[in-house]
């Protein structure tokens, strides 16, 4: 009995014995740990915002006329398509073709009677001051003649620009007073979108943010079309503190869109960093007693080397570095505080922001 635990024990004391060995002889940098790792790269940081809107015409106008006058042709109703140049409404022009030929008689007359004192003048038959009175006559009528024909003319209300009747205001045969509207012409082949932006985007963009916007209907299928900037209002809704913003987009060919209908509208901000600013991995920092912090940097060898690094804040689990990495380098991002300076690693996959 005796001699079997002196075997025994003997059997401990050789394996302890090399257990020891083996671990007096384990050289961490030889050890080659497999790691998940993060390519430093300068992208921008993303944040998209939705928010409701409402469609208008991009081009809209109240048509009016610069006379008054009785209707005597209404042309449209609200709905119809027009093309630019084509008749909208008509005023009586009645007294405006009598004023006009009555303006030409005497037209003609002062005609005449220039000609007449021009050819009198150069033979010294009559005074510069006789001439200059029958020439002054003459332009003073040819201005009364071109301001009755374009009087004429403005009888007739003719459409700006292609597009559809959107309102009417008047009826037929009504008299109407002098820049009174008569009907509103739209143009929706572009489309504007308002949105009310709160006063924090208002605020807080900058030359480092770049802004996207989209327009997503319902129909088809959540689809979205990229709007262009056209103006920000300056004045916030004194009760929601928000700023009218309007993008301008084509009217999209496949759904019908019309003025007052409600669209989503999807506000993509990215914020630029400075040269030499990065968003790394939460996982990829560490710090010591002293409170400095730190990443581990792959070389060309795949070995890892302790880096200081100097960060600003913490943001969706990523730390803003402005100093201590470069564009391209690679580091360690999980299972750091099994790394020692020197260590040998492979890389577990793909950098986990190249994936």
């Amino acid at each position: 009995m005796f001699r079997k635990i002196l075997i025994i024990i003997s059997i401990a004391i050789f394996i302890t014995a090399c257990g020891d060995d083996e671990a007096a002889g384990f050289d961490p940098a030889k050890h080659v740990r497999p790691i998940k790792t993060y390519k430093v790269t300068s992208v921008k940081r993303m944040d998209v915002r939705t928010y409701p809107g409402k469609i208008r015409a991009g081009k809209k106008v109240d048509t009016s006329f610069i006379l008054s006058g009785s209707l005597v042709v209404l042309n449209v109703k609200e709905g119809d398509y027009v093309e630019k140049g084509s008749l909208i409404a008509k005023l009586d022009d009645a007294s405006y073709k009598h004023n006009l030929n009555t303006i030409k008689a005497q037209v003609e007359e002062a005609t005449l009677a220039f000609q007449r004192a021009k050819k009198l003048w150069i033979s010294n038959a009559i005074s510069k001051a006789d001439y200059d009175k029958a020439k002054s006559a003459y332009d003073v009528l040819q201005s009364q003649k071109e301001l009755a024909e374009k009087s004429l003319r403005d009888t007739s209300l003719y459409a700006p620009f292609s597009g559809y009747i959107a309102k009417r205001y008047v009826d037929n045969f009504q008299t109407v007073s002098a820049g009174a509207p008569i009907a509103s012409v739209q143009n929706i082949k572009e489309i504007e979108v308002v949105v009310n932006i709160p006063e924090s985007l208002i605020m807080n963009s900058s030359q480092n943010l770049d802004y996207k916007a989209y327009a997503v209907f319902e129909v088809p299928f959540n689809k979205q079309y990229e709007m262009e900037l056209k103006e920000v209002g300056t004045e916030a809704d004194p009760v929601t503190q928000t700023y009218p913003v309007k993008f301008i987009m084509p009217s999209p060919d496949e759904i019908t869109v019309l003025p007052g209908m409600t669209v989503a509208a999807k506000i993509v901000v990215s914020e630029s960093y400075d040269e030499g600013e990065f968003e790394i991995p939460e996982s990829a920092v560490f710090s010591d007693s002293s409170g400095k912090i730190f990443v581990w940097v792959l070389d060309e060898n795949m070995t890892v080397h302790k880096r200081e690094v100097k960060t600003d804040g913490l943001k969706n689990n990523s730390v803003l570095v402005l100093g201590g990495l470069k564009e391209g380098e690679e580091i360690a991002s999980a299972g750091i505080q099994h790394l020692v300076e020197g260590l040998e690693v492979k890389r577990f996959e793909k950098p986990e922001n190249l994936k």
